[in-house]
């Protein structure tokens, strides 16, 4: 499995010992082994192509009614805030959250010490204390004990996923798991990576990946055509969609707004904000002021959503959210993405991965930093056929469509089931903004989906 990587090898030799199965083939193959991977030679193919996608691209965007169809776009939005607040109050949602930042964290602390001694308090500041502002929602600032607030089971959902976003940006994880990998790949000893938990054949692919990229391929092509870092999204992702591919293709679907992010509206005290901010959100915002105008940068207030077209005669993005009559918000989801291939980088199994794009879905929705599809988009690579999406009135249903059963860490299987979030979600549609857009803005086709999924009906309103 390893392959060297002294400096003196040739290059040619070194391409050799890399051998990388097609494109299709692992898009035939679904999540298999490799996940996130790939599995594709980026190094002497163009490998970013509209046709690698998964899901497909056809040349017409495909048509077809859903959840959102019938809805304007302010209703679009509270029909995904309503959804969000309502996986939030899952259990599979509050378990995930928090063996992910459980999980993370023990392997970033384990990492640093093994590498340079680094205690666990410097860790977790390098971790979650270095790139992060009041701009970021959730945040609770550079503060050791509010950091390790938000990693415990007191934190909210904000708070928690904040500081992993904060984590993606400053690469740190890249920082102690690169090393490590490298180890392993020369002496083709795992121990120290499985002895973190993680999913050594995983780590092993992307180190690989990262290699080639920082090392052999063509500097100028890192970003359209590289993986850069460990938790960077897969060339077959929708998510390169949202940036500029390689040379003489799309310029991606998003833009930076030409003035730079705005700011949200909402103050610290608004009703709408739920759960309401932690007492630790709340002083990094506003100081000791009883409250204040949060400084939080949405996604959907960073970025201009372009309609260029993907290829010639190849609608873009916007078309083909439009066809479905779904939101957009700030383009395909890339920090779905990447932290679904942390979490495969961790060892979580596909069963887990499903559970982690329902936390995607309640973290981002109601914060406006992407919306339905998009974070549907971003999970994609990751899922297998019964959790694809279907383009269509299916798609909601996708988020759980059947129950899911994981291993505890105590060896256990813990199974979570559909009914907890379809009731959920029946719970918050049968609040008045709820039953306006169930009863009289949804379609019919669309109220009968929900009523089926939710058990809520309109005629028990009238």
């Amino acid at each position: 499995r390893p392959f060297p990587m002294a400096p003196t090898l040739p290059l040619g030799l070194l391409l050799l010992l890399l051998p990388f199965p097609g494109a299709k083939a692992e898009a035939e193959a679904g999540i298999g082994a490799r996940g996130g991977s790939t599995a594709c030679d980026f190094v002497h193919e163009t490998c970013n192509t509209v046709q690698n996608k998964i899901p497909e691209v056809p040349a017409e965007p495909i048509s077809s009614e859903t959840v959102e169809s019938s809805l304007c776009g302010e209703s679009k939005e509270a029909f995904e805030h309503l959804l969000g607040h309502a996986l939030r109050n899952t259990s599979g949602v509050s378990y995930i959250s928090q063996k992910f930042m459980d999980r993370i964290t023990e392997v970033i602390v384990t990492a640093a010490a093994r590498l340079n001694g680094t205690t666990p308090e410097d860790a977790l500041l390098n971790a979650y204390a270095k790139g992060g502002s009041a701009h970021n929602t959730g945040y609770v600032g550079p503060d050791l004990e509010a950091i390790r607030n938000a990693l415990s089971a007191n934190g909210n959902i904000r708070e928690k996923w904040a500081l992993l976003y904060i984590l993606t940006k400053n690469k740190y994880f890249d920082a102690v798991v690169n090393p490590i990998a490298r180890e392993a790949n020369e002496t083709g000893d795992c121990s120290a990576l499985t002895g973190m938990g993680m999913n050594a054949t995983a780590v092993l692919d992307r180190y690989e990946e990262v290699y080639l990229t920082q090392n052999v391929l063509n500097s100028s092509l890192k970003y359209s055509e590289g993986i850069p870092d460990f938790p960077f999204e897969a060339l077959n992702s929708w998510v390169r969609f949202s940036f500029a591919g390689p040379p003489g293709t799309w310029e991606g679907a998003r833009q930076s707004k030409p003035s730079g992010c705005e700011e949200t509206s909402i103050h610290s005290d608004d009703p709408s904000l739920y759960p309401p901010l932690s007492a630790y959100e709340r002083a990094y915002q506003c100081g000791e002021a009883a409250s204040c105008k949060l400084q939080w940068f949405p996604g959907n207030l960073c970025y201009n959503i372009t309609e260029e077209s993907f290829a010639e005669r190849i609608p873009g993005y916007v078309a083909r959210a439009n066809a479905l009559g779904y939101r957009y918000a700030a383009g395909p989801s890339g920090t779905t993405a990447n932290v679904l291939q942390l979490g495969l980088l961790l060892g979580m199994t596909n069963e887990e991965l499903v559970l982690l794009r329902l936390a995607m879905m309640a973290w981002m929705t109601p914060t406006n930093d992407h919306s339905f599809f998009e974070i549907m988009l971003g999970a994609e690579t990751f899922m297998t056929g019964n959790f694809r999406l279907k383009m269509g009135m299916e798609d909601i249903e996708m988020l759980m469509p059947e129950d899911v059963t994981v291993l505890t860490d105590g060896g256990k299987g813990r199974t979570f089931a559909k009914s907890e979030v379809w009731s959920s979600l029946g719970e918050w549609l049968e609040t008045d903004v709820g039953r306006t857009l169930l009863c009289n803005e949804m379609s019919e086709a669309a109220r009968a989906q929900l009523s089926n999924l939710t058990g809520t009906h309109c005629a028990s309103y009238q």
